[in-house]
């Protein structure tokens, strides 16, 4: 009866209810932006649950309630397992005193310092995507193959990863982070979950697979991390020109020993590295295919940017966040295609 009356109530406050999905084929937060443009006044989209409701907030008066007051609001529901599994205490999924320390400490690894020191690696990334094409047809499928790109850098800036020299169950490690993320999705938009509960869904024994794909690949990034200790522990000072999110957590933890509240642990970290591949390789990848779709659109935008990019970076070899956040077009006409395409709605 309670998720009834809840269900009646928001409809009441303008909600649309709905258990379809979030995404569709277009991308993973296609279905929230279908309803959108079918409905574009309504303030809330409500998805039933047994014993609760999940809302995406969608007017602006709304939100800015739920931000001034969070102590008022559950953050995520309790009955997505998987995505507990995966990351049980990520920014995305905490609240109050954790999500404090989880923001304070990622604040600091996003100085533009520490940034400008993750540049080489997305350069050398990008320079061996665009060197695979060489000698295959100029013709892409955009989306797919920038969100490549996206995984492959999130796994280089974050661990320092190179996905062709480890495996996990026989994939890359960003494609078998994708894979995860596409099974999560998948038993995400089982319709049964929304009657008796995601626990219903381990009857399937695919959705028993994915939870052994979880703690594998968990089990493989801690290694890592403790690989990433004892390399520390040997030369505190490599990579100093070149650092990943890894190596500033493991350093901030060496130099916070003793206070927890200014570190992560292993599993925070982990935790941390699945909400940046969550969040960042479709989102990324999106606005990265919205801008060249935008660049073969507006030849004339894109003579601009051609000239500036020339005098910027083909002229520097050096770049930096400097020369990056200088460069006046490309940032305004990036600003421009997120106003005409956001990834999220």
């Amino acid at each position: 009866i309670k998720p009834a009356n809840m269900v009646q109530f928001y409809a009441q406050q303008g909600a649309e209810v709905t258990s379809e999905g979030f995404q569709n084929p277009r991308d993973i937060f296609g279905g929230i932006k279908d309803l959108v443009q079918q409905k574009p006044t309504m303030r809330m989209i409500a998805y039933p649950f047994p014993d609760t409701t999940f809302l995406v907030l969608l007017d602006p008066a709304l939100i800015k309630e739920m931000l001034l007051n969070p102590q008022n609001y559950d953050k995520m529901s309790k009955e997505v397992e998987l995505s507990a599994l995966f990351s049980k205490y990520g920014l995305s999924r905490t609240t109050g005193d954790i999500w404090k320390k989880h923001r304070k400490v990622l604040s600091s690894a996003f100085q533009s310092d520490y940034l400008s020191l993750m540049i080489p690696s997305i350069e050398e990334c990008t320079k061996e995507f665009l060197d695979s094409f060489q000698d295959k047809p100029i013709r892409i499928n955009a989306p797919a193959d920038i969100q490549k790109i996206t995984s492959e850098v999130i796994s280089r800036v974050f661990f320092g990863l190179k996905s062709r020299d480890y495996t996990i169950n026989g994939h890359s490690p960003s494609e078998e982070v994708s894979g995860i993320l596409a099974q999560m999705q998948r038993f995400g938009e089982k319709k049964i979950r929304f009657i008796f509960g995601s626990k219903i869904l381990n009857l399937w024994p695919s959705y028993r697979a994915t939870k052994k794909r979880i703690l594998a690949f968990r089990e493989f990034f801690r290694e890592k991390i403790n690989e990433r200790m004892a390399q520390l522990a040997k030369n505190p000072t490599s990579n100093s020109r070149r650092k990943d999110f890894l190596q500033i957590f493991l350093e901030e933890r060496e130099k916070y020993s003793i206070d927890t509240d200014k570190t992560f642990s292993d599993d925070e970290i982990l935790d941390e590295f699945a909400v940046f591949y969550l969040a960042g390789k479709e989102t990324t990848s999106l606005l990265i295919s919205m801008a060249l779709y935008c660049y073969c659109k507006y030849p004339e935008w894109a003579k601009r940017l051609e000239t500036e990019i020339e005098q910027n970076i083909r002229q520097n070899s050096n770049l930096s966040m400097e020369v990056i956040n200088s460069m006046d077009t490309l940032n305004a006409f990036l600003k421009e295609v997120l106003r005409y395409y956001p990834p999220a709605p």
